[in-house]
């Protein structure tokens, strides 16, 4: 019984219920749960069960109790106490009085999992002002005229999305009158409501999944859900595959302006859609006002697709807005990590300017919140060039401060792993050399010298990236330069000798793009290391059977030191076929070097009991 008050239960089930009033279900809920065991209560159990009959005047029955039952899976759903066929024969008015007064909310008699809310009521008449009101001029007109007489915010939520539906299917004839519809849902004002609102009729019996939505309050309407419906059919008529005039523009801004500086109940009261976890993306992403930001965002290459060379002034106008110290509502983390997440794209739009307020973006004198915004740059943005020379010094500072990027994470990757791949990318590019006072990368590895993990998650990620690009075949994307600079980065890492990062690399050496002969040298020379990891020698006994005729005393060396781990490992997993055909060709050589590889590696694999490779 305790566990249903606890704090986090009442936050999430019983957000919109008021202290008094979940007090008053939890007391009849125990009621009705001890009322069949009177019998065996004792103790405290006994006094607190008498203590609820004294307060109640209501009659109970073992009838009352509530079981557990086994009804195998069945899933619970609503239904709207009339179909939107039912609502469609209804006349305006009648359908406006209809909307604005019903509230008996119940479950169906005949199958309790079926609930009759206001919430799917208000799906049917959303299909209605979509199928049928929308296409009738002077019904249309009734609703528009008539807004301020609808008195539950969720009717207003379900209108926008009916105009959402109406702009996705490219109807765009309409459009001024729906801007003008969401600036005035925008107007309307924030209701500082109680932190818990119950239903107007609080002498219903309130199951724990039957409190009401805030948005279904006529007493205390909450705009939370209509004000994001708002944002979510402003990020539609952005997407690329939508064909809102140009001449939307000056609404489209207007919009968004007011829905980044607006109050957002979510971020400004610190209600997390998340519970003991501190993940601001996700919080950025449920939320409307740091969502709009990347709306906002969106806009700007709304503008660029009409016009490559706009500056897009509305953007950085509402960010400055949004910076201001006496703003209305501060930035707030969320927001913050939403903004990193733009960074790049809001750099792509005007590079002079977020130079300029590079300091409001990624502040080092709060490391917290520098901390959570660099890090979803980080994260979100591939690495570019012109955002580097701005944010050079954020790099530096993130090398300086490691310990306090250890254990942030993005997606379940670390982001010291993700400043590494960036860092690597900056030298692949030729921002800094590979070693040396200017190079960042080298002061990477000496920052994590004691943590080789990051130094093997590294050479994997250089591995997928050579490996992906090999793929790609096009002849641009690594260029001769970039080849020579890969290769003296793996002679460098090759001189540490670290068995964990080299065993990484072994894979990446497959690619075509890097000269045979120095991909089989790299091979002998992690040999000489490190065993490889059963991982890779699949992929490596299949690159050196590819090689094994034009470089064959090389390959069969290569695959001798591979043997040679068997007396290192209880199990090595060898391809029999390709083994034998490596094998072969080194016992049938004329160069009595090559002979002694083979044969060193064939008895290797009988000793080990390999009796496979006997007769060749």
């Amino acid at each position: 019984f305790t566990s249903y008050s606890t704090d986090s239960l009442k936050r999430r089930i019983f957000k919109t219920a008021s202290e008094e009033g979940f007090q008053q279900w939890q007391r009849k809920f125990h009621r009705k749960q001890l009322r069949p065991f009177v019998r065996l209560l004792i103790g405290e159990y006994q006094d607190y069960f008498h203590e609820l009959e004294d307060a109640s005047e209501e009659a109970l029955s073992d009838k009352d109790y509530t079981p557990v039952q086994d009804l195998g899976v069945k899933w619970g759903s609503s239904r709207s106490p009339s179909s939107p066929e039912d609502l469609t024969r209804l006349g305006d008015v009648e359908l406006l009085t209809y909307i604005n007064t019903w509230q008996e909310e119940h479950r169906d008699k005949d199958d309790g999992f079926v609930k009759i809310n206001i919430d799917s009521l208000a799906g049917a008449f959303q299909t209605v002002f979509k199928d049928t009101i929308i296409s009738d001029e002077e019904r249309l007109a009734f609703w528009m005229k008539n807004r301020d007489r609808i008195e539950r915010p969720i009717y207003v939520r379900a209108i926008v999305q009916a105009i959402q539906w109406h702009a996705k299917e490219q109807h765009y004839e309409r459009l001024n009158l729906w801007f003008e519809f969401c600036e005035w849902v925008l107007s309307q004002p924030n209701v500082d409501r109680e932190e818990d609102v119950q239903s107007s009729d609080e002498s219903q019996d309130y199951s724990v999944w039957e409190l009401s939505r805030p948005d279904e309050s006529r007493e205390q309407p909450d705009w939370g859900s209509s004000r994001w419906a708002v944002r979510e059919f402003i990020s539609e008529c952005l997407k690329k595959d939508m064909n809102v005039p140009f001449t939307a523009r000056e609404s489209l801004a207007n919009i968004l302006r007011l829905l980044c500086t607006q109050f957002d109940r979510r971020i400004d009261h610190d209600e997390p859609v998340l519970l003991n976890r501190n993940d601001q993306i996700t919080e950025a992403i449920n939320s409307t006002r740091s969502r709009a930001l990347e709306d906002l965002v969106e806009f700007g290459s709304w503008a660029r697709r009409h016009d490559d060379k706009d500056s897009v002034p509305e953007v950085t106008l509402i960010l400055e807005e949004r910076f201001k110290d006496d703003a209305e509502y501060p930035l707030t983390m969320p927001e913050r990590a939403m903004l990193g997440m733009c960074y790049g794209s809001i750099c792509s739009l005007n590079q002079s300017w977020v130079a300029k307020y590079k300091a409001i973006f990624f502040p080092q004198d709060d490391l917290p919140v520098w901390v959570e915004t660099f890090g979803s740059f980080l994260h979100f943005t591939r690495p570019f060039k012109p955002t580097f020379e701005i944010l050079r010094d954020d790099f530096a500072f993130a090398l300086d401060h490691l310990t306090d990027l250890e254990g942030k994470k993005r997606s379940d990757r670390e982001l010291t792993d993700t400043l590494g791949e960036h860092l690597f990318a900056y030298y692949l590019w030729e921002v800094y050399p590979l070693k040396g006072e200017d190079s960042l990368l080298e002061k990477f590895y000496e920052k994590t010298q004691n943590d080789p993990q990051r130094w093997a998650n590294l050479s994997n990620h250089v591995g997928w990236f050579i490996k992906k690009t090999d793929e790609k075949e096009s002849d641009e994307l690594l260029e001769q330069g970039m080849i020579d600079r890969i290769v003296a980065f793996f002679d460098w890492r090759l001189g540490q000798k670290k068995p964990e990062e080299l065993q990484k690399i072994a894979f990446w050496l497959e690619t075509e793009y890097l000269d045979p002969d120095w991909r089989l040298d790299a091979y002998t020379k992690i040999l000489d290391v490190t065993p490889l990891d059963n991982g890779s020698i699949s992929i490596v006994l299949d690159m050196l059977k590819e090689m094994l005729e034009s470089h064959t005393a090389k390959v069969v060396e290569c695959f001798a030191k591979i043997t040679d781990a068997i007396d290192q490992r209880d199990i090595i997993y060898l391809d029999t076929d390709e083994a034998k055909s490596i094998l072969k060709a080194g016992l049938d050589s004329e160069d009595e070097s090559v002979r002694e590889n083979a044969e060193r590696a064939q008895e290797t694999l009988l000793n080990a009991g390999r009796d496979s490779f006997l007769d060749l």
